[in-house]
């Protein structure tokens, strides 16, 4: 019974990571000049740790780097870590390095911030850490410095890779993720001819007001929605405008919710997926009015609702 739940457990830990590395060497590894893939991270993402240790052979000048959202399309971030000369230097002074945080698009690099910090082991780290909402990155040997707030596109995930420019020991190399379900599509082209007419609750809806519990839920945005036929009697909510938070990932095709008739007059159960794709499914619930122009989302859990009025048809 204890080995079938140590197996279980194993599963699980799998399931949740999906795509993650996480080795850190007893004996440093060899890594020679040029791009090592660490991972590469699925997009969707709800939590991220990167974390490289890099050793150097000398204590001449050389650098190297740490990037990420990866995707070979000219598109991503990086920090590089500038390790200076320590050859004319004894133990009691050792000068500092420095990290350069830049973020690359189009291969055009633009850097955002350079931090010092202390070098006083031949190992330096460099670790990132994205918490569902900001990313932040820390560098250094023994005790680590935070550099500060860098991008990281949670939509893309992608490669993290490091790049050498001379042969360096790996001591840890780290990619690891949790992500929200992948998120779902419409074929716009299927409602191009639709009578919209045809059914109150289908057409395009405009933010009206809110009434949110701030200590339970906040709202992602004053989203204007556009709600279409979707299968087996029920209705996709798509979200035309307004998306605040993670507003990159809200394409008009992304499927924001989906309404079910429950089977009282005007009443739909409701699915709703948060600004960073989580699922919100408890007892939720969507009422009509009975002359078709207002259109009211209840999140009894969070003690919450939203309010839209129809604009169309």
């Amino acid at each position: 019974m204890r080995k079938l739940i140590i197996i279980l457990l194993l599963f699980i830990i799998i399931m949740i990571h999906g795509y993650a590395r996480n080795d850190w060497y007893e004996s440093p590894i060899e890594l020679e000049p040029g791009l090592t893939l660490i991972d590469t991270l699925k997009p969707n993402a709800e939590s991220v740790h990167i974390h490289a240790r890099l050793q150097r052979k000398n204590k001449k000048t050389t650098a190297w780097e740490l990037q990420w959202n990866q995707n070979n399309d000219g598109n991503y971030n990086m920090a590089i870590v500038n390790l200076p000369d320590q050859r004319a230097f004894d133990d009691i002074y050792v000068p500092d390095g420095l990290v350069e945080v830049y973020e690359v698009r189009d291969n055009e690099a633009i850097l955002l911030e350079a931090v010092n910090f202390p070098v006083d082991d031949p190992s330096v780290s460099l670790k990132l850490v994205y918490d569902g909402v900001s990313a932040r990155l820390y560098a250094g040997t023994k005790d680590r410095t935070l550099i500060g707030q860098v991008p990281y596109n949670a939509s893309k995930g992608g490669g993290v890779v490091v790049s050498l420019q001379s042969s360096m020991r790996a001591i840890r190399l780290t990619a690891e993720s949790q992500s929200f379900p992948l998120p779902n599509y419409i074929e716009w082209e299927k409602y191009n001819t639709y009578d919209y007419s045809a059914i109150p609750i289908i057409g395009e809806w405009k933010y009206l007001d809110r009434d949110i519990n701030q200590s339970l839920a906040s709202l992602g945005g004053k989203y204007d929605l556009f709600i279409v036929p979707g299968e087996e009697n029920s209705y996709y909510i798509m979200v035309d405008d307004g998306a605040n938070v993670n507003r990159e990932a809200w394409s008009e095709d992304r499927i924001k919710g989906l309404l079910s008739p429950s089977g009282f007059r005007g009443n739909y159960d409701l699915i709703w997926y948060d600004a960073l794709g989580r699922r919100l499914d408890d007892d939720n619930n969507a009422q009509l009015s009975d002359d078709g122009a207002l259109l009211t989302l209840y999140f009894p859990v969070y003690k919450s609702q939203i309010r839209f009025k129809k604009i169309h048809p």
